[in-house]
C-alpha cells in the first residue's frame, strides 16, 4: 500500500473545516407571488439579485419560486412580466427564507355604448399606459366590453400613471378616457359618438319617392357609402359630425349608366334620427294619344337625355301610358327626348321639361296621309272596292271606299294590316310597312284569266267535244274545244266546274277552285284524237288489228288465184 504525503493531509484537515461549514448554511429561500385578491399567480419571473449573483425563477400553478443553496447575505427579490419590474423587496437570507409578494396586477374592463346609450360589440379599444410601455388593443365582445387582463397597476414605475382608453372606428376615434388602475379590478363606461341614422328620400313637395338611388357621406377621409331602395335606407354606427366633422352628402340617381345627383348639402349628424332629403326628382308618364285624343296601346316609347343617351324604354299599355318612374327633373339633365315608334318605324319625337314632382307627357301622334292605288289583274283601276287598314298594335281600324282606282286613308306609319274586299269578299290581306305617301297594290285575284285546255293521251289537243264551264253554279261558258286552250275571265275567286261532252255523253267532270291566274289542263288517258273525232283506244287497237286480219285475207286469196290460172 502507498503512504499519502504529509502536506496532503494537512492540507485536508485545514479545508474540510470550510466545506463543513458551507454545507451546514446553504439553505431555500421560498418566494410565493399572488395577486391583490390573494390568487396564486402562474408564469411571472422572480430574480434574486445581490452584487454580482443573480437567478432567476418563474412561478409555478401555485404561485411559488424557489431559489436552493443560496449562500447567506442581502437580496432584491425582483417579481416582473415580460421583462417590466412589478415589485422590488429587500430579503435578509437566511433570516428571511420565505417570503409572499402581492403583484400588483388587475383587470380593466372598458364597456362601450352608442350615443343613445346601446351596446357596442366589435369595435376596437386600445389601452396606452403614461410611459407609453403598455399599448395593447381588444375588440369589445357581445355584451359591448373589451376586457384587459394582467394589467399592472397605474403606480407601478414602469407605467407611470392612469392608463389612456382610446376607442376607435375604421380608423376613426369615437371615444376616450383614462383610467386609474390600483385594485384588482376597474370598469370604464364610456359613450362613444356612434348614432343610427334613417334616410328618407323625398320630392321637393315634400313626398316620399320610391327612387333606387345611392348616398354618399364624406368628412374626410371617412365616409359611408348607402344603397336606398324604395327611397329608404339605415346606416348604424355611424360616426358622428362632433367625431368626423360635418358630412358632405350628395344622392344620385342611374340613367342607364350615367349617375346623376339630384341632392347634395353639408348636414350635421351628431344624434340618432331621422333625416329626409328633399331631391329633385319626380315621376314621370308618357302618354300616347291619336288626333281624336283617345289612347294609342302598343305603341314603343324611347326615353333619353343629353347627359344619359337613350335610357330607358317600353311599351304603351291600354291606357296609352308607358312610366319610365321616378328621374331626375330636367335642371338635373337638360330636357328630355321621347321618341314614339311603331315597330322599327319612328313616327314622333318631342322634347319635354320635367319640372313637376309628377308630370305627364301628353304627345299627340299625327296620322300620316297615305294614298293607296288599287288595280286588278291586268292592271286596270278597280272602283266600288273597300280598303280597310288595321293598326295591329293600337286596334285602331281605318276604313275607306276605292274611287276610280284610288282611296285616301290617315294612319299611322309603320306596320299595319291592309285588307280589301270586292264585292263583299276579301281580296287582300297583307302586313305591310307604310312608310311612304302613295302605294299601289296589285289584285291579282281580280278580273284574271283562267284558261282550260284538253289533250288525250298523247298530249295532242282534242278538238271537237263539248265543253260547259260553271262558275259558282252558273253557266260561264258553252262551246266546242279546239287546237287552243278556251280562256275565261273570273272576277273573284271561285269554284269550277268542267263538263266534257261527245255528242250528248258526258265523259269527264272536272272541278277546280281558283284564286288567281291558272292553267286547267284536262287529259283523257283512255282515248287519242283522229281529226275532229275522239276515240278510244281499245277501239282504235281493235280497227287496227281488223284491218290487218282484212289485209292478210286478201293477199292470201290473191296468192291462191295465181295458181289456178297456172
Amino acid at each position: 500500500m502507498k503512504k499519502i504525503p504529509a502536506t496532503l493531509v494537512t492540507l485536508l484537515l485545514l479545508l474540510s473545516p470550510a466545506a463543513v461549514f458551507s454545507q451546514e448554511t446553504a439553505q431555500d429561500l421560498t418566494v410565493r407571488v399572488i395577486t391583490p385578491d390573494g390568487i396564486p399567480k402562474q408564469g411571472l419571473t422572480v430574480s434574486a439579485e445581490r452584487e454580482g449573483f443573480r437567478e432567476t425563477a418563474v412561478t409555478n400553478t401555485t404561485g411559488y419560486a424557489v431559489f436552493r443553496q443560496l449562500q447567506p447575505g442581502t437580496y432584491d427579490v425582483v417579481v416582473s412580466m415580460r421583462n417590466l419590474e412589478l415589485k422590488r423587496i429587500k430579503v435578509e437570507f437566511p433570516a428571511t427564507q420565505q417570503i409572499v409578494v402581492e403583484a400588483p396586477l388587475g383587470r380593466v374592463e372598458v364597456e362601450i355604448l352608442d350615443r343613445a346609450g346601446r351596446k357596442v360589440d366589435g369595435i376596437f379599444v386600445t389601452l396606452t399606459s403614461t410611459s407609453k410601455i403598455i399599448s395593447t388593443t381588444q375588440r369589445t365582445n357581445s355584451t359591448g366590453y373589451a376586457v384587459f387582463t394582467d394589467m399592472p397597476f397605474s403606480d407601478v414605475a414602469s407605467v407611470g400613471g392612469p392608463y389612456r382608453v382610446d376607442v376607435s372606428q375604421e380608423s376613426v376615434q369615437v371615444a376616450s378616457g383614462e383610467v386609474y388602475l390600483n385594485t384588482s379590478s376597474k370598469t370604464l363606461t364610456l359613450r362613444s359618438a356612434l348614432v343610427n341614422v334613417n334616410f328618407t328620400v323625398l320630392n321637393l313637395e315634400g313626398q316620399a319617392v320610391p327612387v333606387s338611388a345611392t348616398l354618399v357621406l364624406t368628412a374626410g377621409n371617412y365616409s359611408k357609402t348607402l344603397e336606398l331602395t324604395e327611397g329608404k335606407a339605415s346606416v348604424k354606427r355611424l360616426a358622428a359630425s362632433d367625431a368626423v366633422g360635418k358630412f358632405n352628402t350628395s344622392l344620385s340617381l342611374k340613367l342607364g349608366r350615367v349617375p346623376v345627383t339630384v341632392y347634395s348639402s353639408l348636414l350635421s349628424l351628431e344624434t340618432d334620427g331621422e333625416v329626409y332629403v328633399r331631391a329633385e326628382v319626380g315621376e314621370l308618364v308618357v302618354k300616347i294619344l291619336d288626333p281624336d285624343n283617345k289612347p294609342v296601346k302598343g305603341v314603343r316609347v324611347l326615353v333619353g337625355t343629353r347627359v344619359a343617351g337613350n335610357f330607358t324604354g317600353g311599351l304603351t299599355g291600354e291606357d296609352g301610358t308607358f312610366k319610365p318612374g321616378y328621374l331626375p327633373l330636367s335642371s338635373k339633365t337638360g330636357n328630355y327626348t321621347i321618341y314614339v315608334f311603331r315597330g322599327r318605324t319612328p313616327i314622333h319625337k318631342e322634347s319635354v321639361t320635367f319640372s313637376k314632382a309628377v308630370f305627364t307627357a301628353n304627345l299627340t301622334l299625327t296620322l300620316q296621309k297615305v294614298n293607296f292605288r288599287i288595280t286588278d289583274y291586268g292592271g286596270q283601276v278597280l272602283s266600288n272596292a273597300e280598303l280597310q287598314v288595321v293598326d295591329p298594335l293600337s286596334g285602331r281600324v281605318v276604313n275607306a271606299t276605292v274611287r276610280e282606282g284610288v282611296v285616301e286613308a290617315n294612319v299611322f306609319p309603320g306596320i299595319n294590316e291592309v285588307k280589301i274586299f270586292y264585292r263583299g269578299v276579301e281580296v287582300y290581306r297583307r302586313t305591310v310597312e307604310i312608310s311612304g305617301p302613295n302605294n299601289d297594290i296589285r289584285l291579282t285575284n281580280v278580273n284574271f284569266p283562267v284558261k282550260v285546255s284538253v289533250y288525250d293521251s298523247l298530249s295532242r289537243p282534242i278538238a271537237g267535244l263539248g265543253i260547259k264551264i260553271y262558275v259558282e253554279g252558273l253557266e260561264k261558258v258553252s262551246t266546242k274545244t279546239g287546237d287552243k286552250p278556251i280562256p275565261i275571265t273570273l272576277e273573284l275567286p271561285a269554284n269550277l266546274v268542267i263538263d266534257l261532252y261527245q255528242e250528248d255523253t258526258l265523259l269527264v267532270r272536272e272541278r277546280a277552285m281558283v284564286d288567281g291566274p291558272k292553267s286547267i289542263e284536262i287529259r283523257l288517258p283512255g282515248h287519242i284524237s283522229l281529226g275532229n273525232n275522239l276515240i278510244s283506244i281499245e277501239n282504235f287497237a281493235s280497227a287496227i288489228l281488223a284491218a290487218i286480219l282484212v289485209g292478210f285475207v286478201a293477199a292470201l286469196l290473191i296468192r291462191v288465184r295465181g295458181k289456178r290460172q297456172r
